[in-house]
């Protein structure tokens, strides 16, 4: 909610490209990959 605050005042598309680019620069997490497949966890 903070950076939504923080950033009400820019343009959606600069919201989408900031919010994207933080998405998809992160690493895949651990903790979620396999989620959607129901995969077995160890």
């Amino acid at each position: 909610m903070a950076w939504r605050d923080d950033a009400r005042r820019k343009a959606n598309g600069t919201l989408h490209t900031l919010a994207a680019g933080a998405a998809l620069g992160h690493p895949v997490s651990r903790m979620w990959a396999g989620y959607w497949q129901r995969a077995a966890r160890a």
